[in-house]
């Protein structure tokens, strides 16, 4: 087994030697380089952070921004992850945040899923139908809606996580995800509603934080029309269906600012045609690809015995790289950490992460 002494030197090698991003900044393209692939091996420094810095919008189509994927995040100081995860992921619980599903009962498996029944007091109205998977090895839920039973397709994806290890603060982090699907495009109706789970699940979110807070501060019982009404949540207990709906569409606007889309989360989603599953997770997940795919990471080695690896950022921050993944093959995702070793620090000592 190599000593330590050993990746310190090979450490300061990487850290010190030359390669395709050289301190120069000259144009260099490797033979094998992809036709297209953006990164410090095709452009030089100067124009790679010309690249990025002419992508700025101050204003962003609402279409664009919401169109294909909707995303709704939350920090929420005062709980931790097991009992935020313990209260979402049962599904009769969304009868206390959501704006209008209530009455869930269970309805056997359909694809090798639990499958339920539940009323919606929304327009159109009647009822719906979820599937559910849960993953607690990385407190991720997934479900899926419909209105036939045989036929669920609308996908939500919610998760949490440790706000102290991925923001340095106490607390948990809520992402929840829905995603675009083709039977959207085919119904202009069906579409203008997917433009409205922005505003729609946003409302959903906070109402979640609140229970989730009158949880926290001990209260255990049920969260009946009395609490709803406490606790001021936006729902057809204390509002009118049709004055609901109203609220969520006037607040849809012709443009979203880039300082509120990408305020306290950055989120970058992309569909990739004709890639099976499998191969793709076998690829992401390795993080020596990272050199492949990032427009700026090279030079990547594991270090025996541990999750980590190093390697060299040639962009911004330039310098000594120290990563960890960690990885949710339930789930299909992982959690990628890194940090810039200083120039003076310990080469391995106490880093500040992020993901």
């Amino acid at each position: 087994m190599k000593s330590m002494w050993f990746w310190r030197v090979l450490a300061v090698a990487l850290l010190f030697g030359t390669g395709p991003g050289r301190a120069d900044g000259r144009h260099h393209t490797p033979p094998d380089s992809p036709e297209g692939i953006v990164s410090v091996d095709t452009f030089s420094r100067h124009d790679l952070k010309q690249m990025i810095e002419d992508e700025y919008r101050d204003e962003i189509p609402w279409e664009q921004a919401f169109g294909e994927f909707v995303d709704v995040n939350a920090y929420v100081p005062n709980l931790t992850v097991q009992e935020t995860y313990d209260y979402f992921q049962d599904i009769y619980h969304l009868e206390d945040w959501t704006i209008s599903v209530r009455n869930v009962e269970p309805m056997g498996q359909l694809n090798g899923r639990n499958r339920y029944v539940a009323a919606e007091n929304m327009p159109p109205g009647g009822n719906i139908y979820l599937l559910e998977e849960k993953h607690p090895e990385s407190h991720t839920v997934d479900w899926w809606v419909g209105h036939s039973p045989d036929d669920i397709w609308m996908h939500y994806y919610i998760r949490v996580i440790d706000a102290r290890e991925f923001m340095g603060r106490p607390g948990v982090l809520l992402t929840w995800v829905n995603f675009g699907h083709a039977n959207f495009e085919q119904d202009p109706v069906l579409m203008q509603g997917f433009l409205m789970m922005r505003i729609a699940h946003a409302a959903e979110r906070d109402n979640m934080v609140k229970v989730l807070n009158w949880r926290a501060a001990g209260n255990t019982g049920p969260v009946d029309d009395q609490v709803k009404h406490e606790l001021e949540l936006f729902d057809v207990e204390n509002y009118d269906a049709m004055y609901i709906w109203y609220t969520v569409a006037s607040q849809m606007t012709p443009t979203v600012a880039w300082s509120d889309l990408y305020d306290g989360f950055i989120s970058s989603h992309f569909y990739v045609a004709d890639t099976p599953k499998e191969a793709t997770w076998a690829y992401l997940s390795d993080p020596k690809h990272m050199a492949e795919w990032t427009v700026s990471l090279r030079n990547i080695h594991d270090i025996p015995g541990s999750h980590r690896f190093i390697g060299i950022e040639r962009l911004s921050p330039q310098g000594l790289i120290l990563g960890e993944m960690s990885i949710s093959e339930e789930s299909n995702s992982f959690d990628l950490k890194m940090s810039v070793v200083g120039r003076y620090q310990h080469l391995f000592g106490n880093t500040k992460w992020m993901t």
